[in-house]
């Protein structure tokens, strides 16, 4: 379990300002780098290439004694093969996940660097060479714990036994029970981490922690603002009549509150973007139908995401069904295309016609995110230069799913079950 965990963590600095060339560092996170980061997949290919020469034996009839052992799982010719070949995945599967270039390019772009190190090339040349170094270790771990049945006879193990609890049996039994337990930690503090008394700071921290523990990146710390500084921190928790993106502060949420927790996170090269809208504690009937109309609102554009229709079904769609209920649309603000960057082609607004954007077709990925307000759609700007506020002074709701398209129809790519599920353990 302590080398499935282990990790080596790299320092990032993240830079408040740039001055006279220099970057002056602000908060320090670090990149998990894990030990084992191809799992089991490097024993699941190697194993699949053994059964070449295993099949060449048992069809041929000329064969020589070398390639007669391969018959033998415990032979010193097969594990030896074996392990050669788990290691040479391990290394190529690698590669094919964590992409240096990548995550030094994502470093660069949010104003992170590796002290010591230039960003760009030198980062990406600088990461390469770490993981390359923890790869062996960790590929000859996992080599060794997929021939461990192999010399089962030697501790007085049946080979029956072995085969089915040692080896590949042992790491996914250890990779489960491991993700469960992330898994009931993380669920356990959703569930009571939106409360009165929280500060939408103390959310962030959490939130950052969780992102980069598993491995991601957050992909709001340090997006660029053409009308001020940076966004500094990891997720947007927008409050009451803070349409989108409200910078986490130090002001405790209050009974009655409702808040935005809008995130977005790049891993292995891709992003994915989802918000939901939190009630802390009770609030008022009219708040909860706001945001039970946004979220159908929601899944009503998502209905409308099908091959042959146009972008504009998605807005129409929306529009539609918020309006008649007397609620605002604002316009200003849309969805988007997502994949390697966070925001790409096409917008995806809120309302308009079925005649209006570009056709919907198979490949497309999409952030579809109604911002509902429950009185008039005109918004303002704060003096933050980020926080988007309703003008009237009105709550405002924001739901937000990652989907993509394909067998013609729109498929989920994040999920608010468990959220769902808390809520309602929470009534």
């Amino acid at each position: 379990i302590l080398l499935v965990k282990a990790t080596r963590k790299v320092p990032v600095q993240y830079a408040k300002r740039i001055e006279g060339g220099r970057q002056l560092g602000g908060a320090r996170q670090y990149i998990p780098l894990k030990l084992f980061a191809a799992n089991v997949m490097p024993i699941i290919f190697a194993q699949a290439i053994m059964f070449i020469p295993l099949t060449i034996v048992s069809t041929s009839t000329n064969v020589s004694g070398f390639w007669l052992s391969f018959r033998d799982h415990t032979s010193v010719a097969y594990n030896v093969v074996l392990v050669v070949l788990i290691i040479a995945f391990t290394y190529f599967y690698t590669a094919i996940t964590l992409n240096p270039v990548q995550m030094a390019e994502d470093m660069k772009r949010n104003n992170g660097f590796i002290p010591g190190v230039k960003p760009g090339k030198p980062t990406a040349d600088y990461l390469d060479t770490v993981m390359s170094r923890i790869l062996l270790p960790g590929s000859l771990f996992i080599s060794l714990i997929a021939i461990l049945p192999a010399f089962a006879g030697v501790f007085g193990v049946s080979q029956g036994f072995a085969q089915f609890f040692g080896g590949t049996s042992l790491l996914i039994l250890v990779g489960v029970v491991l993700d469960t337990l992330q898994q009931i930690k993380s669920h356990t503090e959703i569930a009571n981490v939106i409360r009165p008394g929280l500060t939408t700071r103390q959310l962030d921290r959490l939130a950052e922690a969780f992102i980069r523990d598993h491995g991601a990146t957050p992909t709001f710390k340090g997006f660029p603002n053409p009308y001020g500084p940076a966004f500094p921190a990891s997720i947007c928790t927008s409050v009451n009549h803070v349409v989108v993106h409200g910078i986490p502060n130090d002001v405790p949420l209050k009974e009655g509150d409702i808040v935005s927790v809008d995130c977005g996170v790049s891993l292995n090269g891709f992003c994915g973007d989802s918000c939901y809208t939190f009630c802390v504690g009770e609030v008022k009937p009219e708040v909860k139908q706001l945001l039970a109309t946004t979220k159908d609102a929601l899944y009503k554009g998502i209905e409308q995401a099908i091959v042959g229709h146009r972008i504009g079904h998605i807005g129409h769609a929306i529009q539609t069904h918020c309006e008649q209920q007397g609620y605002g649309v604002v316009r200003e603000l849309v969805g988007h295309g997502i994949g390697h960057e966070m925001h790409e082609d096409p917008q995806v607004p809120n309302y308009g016609s079925t005649t209006s954007g570009p056709e919907i077709k198979n490949g497309l990925c999409i952030a579809i995110e109604p911002m509902i307000t429950q009185g008039s759609h005109k918004i303002g700007l704060f003096p933050d230069k980020w926080g988007i506020v309703t003008l009237d002074g009105r709550m405002a709701a924001h739901f937000e799913h990652t989907i993509a398209i394909y067998d013609g129809k729109p498929h989920l790519m994040s999920s608010f079950d468990t959220i769902e599920q808390i809520e309602i353990q929470k009534r």
